[in-house]
């Protein structure tokens, strides 16, 4: 840490004492030129990351990132609204605020709750304010219209309902995925690279056996699902080295699709009738994606500065239910999600916090000490935030834009879908 920021973050503890805090939402002068506080923002997106599997396999396994979550930091549950599908939730969680009524009509008009060109508002809050923004693999954001951010959107292919649904992934050769023409190829260059080596992954970190059956339909699925992490982790990590933007988003779909098709066989506990040789076989599935996701997370620690509030999250669990492969959890009864907040000058909760998704996006703009649409739904997190920043950098509020209709699917939906496609024939071919 520089002595500049151990200055400023020492300044901040001293004013907690001598200020006290507020967060009254009373309207601002114009935006700040950029952040204030000198603090970065990675925040890790972690879909269906679940605290009783989390618990679980970080405590059987070893997993040390994982346990970091458990152990340190401000940790807790989220709470999401409905519809409890990834693109609406996620969306949610980077604006601060329920969808409206069309934003609800567009996600469910799509069996499997997608919708398009929508980009975290988190993102273009920060931005317009002056702050250095990277977001990459966000669900809903393809296609990328104009920003200031620096933008790696992902393509998610139809199906028919969540469950079944292949996750967001950053694709080769694919038009309007890239905020800046100068990112295509280095893009689709980790694209390339990752499909030629995702086979070899997946054997020796997720499944070392050929499935048989239903179940090589859930592998070529997962397969898909670790690819598309691959690519996000890697170019994530990659700009988040290079840039250490202001604000990082950085979006992981995998476990999700690891959680609704192999939680039966993980816990035959919970669903009759499991065969021995099903959960000899895949039992062991969602305890490696957890094992993958810890690696990820420690590869992102090790990258950021020391002055970052690291964020880690999920909008939502998985809930057992009752179905054959492919059909054993579910969002639909909203489980609680995971949340850790870690960073210079956070203190633990006495108990484990409780926390809207709406929450976060306020919370993030205070910790950078940007200004705050005044129409979120959440509050500012002042107790997961550095011990005095809230009161030497009071949250401001702003009088919110109007907001606006997300976007019909393109045209160019049919030729990405030709590329999802190939890349998809691919996996399953081998």
């Amino acid at each position: 840490m520089s002595l500049s920021r151990r200055v400023l973050i020492g300044a901040l503890v001293v004013a907690l004492a001598v200020l006290g805090w507020s967060i009254q939402r009373r309207p601002a002068a114009p935006p700040r030129g950029g952040p204030t506080t000198g603090l970065n923002v990675v925040l890790v997106a972690i879909d269906s990351l679940d605290p009783v599997l989390l618990s679980r396999y970080a405590e059987s396994r070893g997993l040390i990132e994982l346990e970091k979550l458990l152990d340190s930091g401000y940790a807790g549950t989220t709470t999401a609204a409905p519809p409890y599908l990834p693109d609406a939730c996620w969306m949610q969680l980077a604006s601060g605020r329920p969808l409206s009524d069309p934003e609800i009509a567009r996600v469910t008009d799509d069996p499997s709750g997608r919708i398009f060109g929508v980009l975290p508002r988190i993102a273009e809050t920060a931005s317009e304010q002056g702050a250095t923004c990277v977001s990459v693999g966000w669900p809903g954001s393809w296609p990328v219209g104009a920003t200031e951010a620096i933008v790696v959107a992902p393509y998610a292919p139809p199906a028919v309902g969540h469950p079944k649904a292949l996750p967001p992934a950053i694709l080769a050769e694919v038009p309007d995925a890239v905020s800046d023409p100068e990112l295509a190829d280095f893009v689709d260059t980790i694209a390339r690279a990752s499909e030629s080596r995702v086979h070899d992954l997946f054997d020796e970190l997720i499944l070392d056996n050929d499935p048989e059956g239903s179940w090589r339909e859930q592998a070529t699925a997962l397969r898909w699902a670790l690819l598309a992490d691959l690519v996000s982790l890697e170019i994530g990590a990659r700009l988040l080295a290079e840039h250490q933007p202001d604000l990082t988003l950085i979006y992981l779909g995998g476990l999700d699709t690891a959680s609704h098709r192999f939680l039966g066989p993980s816990e035959p506990e919970t669903f009759a009738g499991i065969p021995d040789a099903i959960v000899d076989r895949y039992g062991d599935v969602i305890g490696n994606y957890y094992a993958f996701i810890d690696d990820a997370l420690e590869r992102i620690y090790r990258l950021r500065e020391d002055d970052t509030i690291l964020i880690v999250c999920s909008c939502y669990g998985i809930t057992p239910t009752v179905g054959g492969p492919g059909g054993t959890g579910a969002h639909d009864a909203g489980p609680q999600g995971f949340i850790n907040i870690r960073g210079p000058g956070i203190a633990r909760p006495p108990s484990a916090a409780e926390v809207s998704v709406h929450d976060v996006t306020p919370t993030i703009l205070a910790a950078l000490g940007l200004t705050i649409p005044n129409d979120v739904a959440g509050r500012v997190l002042v107790e997961a935030l550095p011990q005095g920043l809230a009161a030497a950098v009071p949250p401001r509020y702003v009088n919110a834009p109007e907001r606006e209709e997300p976007p019909p699917p393109p045209e160019e939906t049919a030729l990405i879908e030709r590329i999802a496609a190939e890349r998809l024939a691919d996996l399953r071919g081998r």
